[in-house]
């Protein structure tokens, strides 16, 4: 409030007078000046303005409202995270390469005998049996297999499909003949022969018609090659009656078998169909912390690391399979190349969606992937050589698995939710010394539960003052579980004077909250857990504060602006202030007057103006009439030294309620201030 215009008026009217050529003489003389100071209008919208956590209703009636939905939250990372498996390293040495059986058939029919052997053509021309046979057979005396002895069979090649040469470790041969005559055979001789030198000579003695007889060989230490050959050294046949008749076919003949199996070698040289080098099955056990027995998982990420090295020189096809897995309902098999030479290969296999059932080991029933690994070689036409000196390495690790869906058992254990500060506006408490009682303040706790869990909450506030005085509230709940996933669970808590801490924390009054908290999880066996990447846990708060409150020493200012005044207080004989006040608080209202420099930031002077009644409420706690009053303050030579030194009035009101009185505040509650100063100054001295 500017006062210097009107002592430049006063000024002005002692120029105009001292400059007239006429002359009053006076004697005491002591002006009065009287002008208005101020106008100010106070409510309790100013002392707690509509913003923030605020609001006022349609009346309004003033509430600290506020709603945070997720001050506390878990979602599947926060129930067991999957470590980083280690998966395994598996070196797989061929000192014992085994091979696919071979089996290969030769046939010596007696229509391709008599077409090919000179002397049993002849007799054929003789007995007057003409090739090839009839389908349904010829009808030939026995004469005919009592000549039959006396023809030298000759020798076969067999040929071995992709084989060139194999150098045994172990592996059994077995010669075969089968008798397709309609005579028995008394004996038959066969001497063997490769590339690589004689196998050895086989005897057969007393082969009746349809049946067939093996001689085995053992092939320790023997190189055999693809340059097989099978010479009949000898051939007798049952001598019968030369005029007794036996019918003949086109499959009449013998069969000769030629078989290895068992077959381990130290080296090959051959072309591979799809033959398996090794095959290897596994567990994986996730071994998790907290004693959680997972059954059923979807990942919602996840990889394998594969490295993948040999020292093979052709290709090997490695196949990957979880035989309790799918993606997509289709069994997850992947295949990889392990690439010629002694360079590692890396490879990542995606496993995002894959569903695993960890439960069909028979030792644990959770937590356990088997897997199943083969390696095979499939060349083709090429020949490729291997020998017991090569290996091959792979090693296999999990790595970024996250969780889409799993269930099972989750254990107990504890989860600490941690702690922050939460973003309520409670700044409107700072102008509240002490004593804030809130007659009717609820807090209230909202849990929204989509996790197939259930848990023990404890958490709480922590409420500190701006002196360092604190007040706690705890609270401890249980969450309950889902009934099934899909499902959900919704639960409130209502906190209030009666039944908890509330009022402590906002009588210190807060000037900071801090909320703490830990979720116990109970993961027993009674209820099967379940979890899911959009499932979750969350815990909210909500404050409801009604403005019916019990208080001491709330404190509303304003401040008028003061120009110094250039005037020596020596001069001012008194200096008066002149209010007229109307309390439209339903609260008593004390009213003082701070003197301040604004310059140095002290107050010079306090000037106690008075104590005012509270204006007249209804039942409902409504303002229905407002007290007025006027008051006159008369300044000592002090005080009026101070003022006139002041750049600023403050106007300071102080509400209180009445010992044990509760009232409604309402923001347009308010308290007007009409005032106005008269000065006399003393001219003459």
């Amino acid at each position: 409030m500017k006062l210097n215009i009107y002592f430049t008026l006063l000024i002005l009217f002692f120029i105009f007078f001292s400059s007239c050529e006429r002359k009053i003489e006076t004697e005491d003389w002591s002006p009065e000046i009287i002008t208005p100071l101020a106008n100010i209008n106070l409510t309790l919208g100013d002392l707690i303005p509509e913003e923030g956590s605020v609001v006022y209703d349609e009346s309004n009636f003033i509430s600290l409202a506020y709603r945070e939905d997720n001050i506390f939250s878990f979602t599947s990372d926060s129930i067991f995270n999957i470590p980083i498996q280690e998966g395994f390293n598996e070196n797989y040495s061929f000192e014992d390469i085994e091979i696919d059986d071979f089996n290969e058939e030769a046939i010596y029919s007696l229509e391709q005998l008599i077409i090919d052997d000179p002397i049993a053509s002849g007799l054929a021309d003789q007995l007057g049996i003409d090739v090839p046979f009839p389908t349904d057979g010829v009808v030939v005396q026995g004469s005919v297999f009592n000549l039959l002895s006396m023809i030298d069979l000759g020798a076969t090649q067999i040929e071995l499909d992709n084989f060139n040469e194999l150098s045994f470790i172990s592996g059994i041969l077995s010669i075969g003949i089968k008798n397709n005559l309609p005579v028995n055979i008394e004996s038959v001789g066969i001497d063997l022969s490769t590339g690589a030198g004689n196998v050895g000579l086989f005897d057969f003695f007393q082969i009746e018609p349809g049946e067939t007889q093996y001689v085995p060989l053992d092939l320790s230490g023997l190189t055999l090659d693809n340059n097989i050959l099978a010479d009949f050294t000898s051939l007798a046949l049952q001598e019968v009656d030369n005029f007794e008749e036996y019918l003949i076919t086109p499959e009449s003949g013998i069969n000769l078998f030629f078989q290895i199996s068992n077959i381990n070698v130290s080296n090959v040289t051959m072309a591979f169909n799809n033959q398996e080098l090794v095959s290897y099955n596994t567990i994986v056990d996730f071994n998790l912390e907290n004693g959680e027995q997972i059954h059923n998982l979807i990942l919602k990420t996840g990889k394998i690391v594969c490295e993948l090295q040999s020292t093979l020189n052709t290709n090997v096809t490695l196949n990957l399979s979880f035989p309790t897995a799918t993606i997509d309902g289709q069994l997850f098999e992947t295949q990889r190349t392990i690439f010629a030479g002694t360079e590692p290969t890396l490879e990542e296999i995606d496993l995002a969606g894959l569903n695993i059932d960890l439960t069909t080991d028979p030792t644990q029933s959770y937590n356990k992937i088997p897997i199943q690994i083969s390696a095979t070689l499939n060349t083709q036409s090429e020949l490729v050589s291997l020998t017991n000196q090569d290996n091959a390495n792979i090693s296999l690790i999990f790595s970024d698995l996250s969780i889409d869906y799993a269930d099972g058992f989750f254990g107990n254990y504890e989860i600490d939710l941690g702690g922050d500060i939460v973003d309520v506006d409670l700044s409107i408490f700072e102008d509240f010394d002490s004593g804030l009682i809130l007659d009717d303040p609820k807090f209230i706790i909202r849990v929204f539960n989509t996790v197939g869990i259930t848990a023990n909450i404890q958490a709480g506030l922590n409420a500190f003052s701006p002196n360092g005085n604190s007040a706690v509230f705890n609270f401890n709940e249980n969450i309950e579980q889902p009934e099934f996933y899909g499902d959900s669970v919704s639960q409130l808590w209502i906190y209030d004077k009666y039944n908890s801490t509330i009022d402590d924390i906002i009588a210190l009054p807060p000037e900071q909250i801090e909320y703490f908290g830990t979720a116990a999880i109970d993961g027993n066996d009674n209820n099967l857990n379940y979890i899911s990447s959009d499932t979750k846990l969350s815990l909210g708060v909500e404050v409801d504060f009604p403005m019916s409150l019990n208080v001491a020493n709330i404190s509303l200012k304003d401040t008028i602006i003061l120009n110094e005044l250039d005037i020596n207080y020596q001069k001012v004989k008194n200096l008066t202030l002149f209010m007229n006040i109307d309390n439209g608080f339903p609260l008593d209202t004390k009213l003082d007057l701070l003197l301040r420099d604004s310059i140095s930031n002290t107050n010079l002077d306090t000037l106690e103006v008075a104590n005012f009644s509270s204006g007249i409420i209804d039942d409902d706690g409504y303002l229905i009439e407002s007290v007025a009053t006027q008051n006159t303050l008369y300044l000592n030579d002090i005080e009026v030294q101070n003022f006139l030194n002041s750049n600023q009035l403050v106007l300071d009101v102080t509400l209180n309620t009445e010992e044990n009185q509760s009232i409604k505040l309402y923001s347009d509650y308010q308290f007007l201030v009409n005032m106005g100063l008269q000065i006399k100054i003393n001219i003459n001295e």
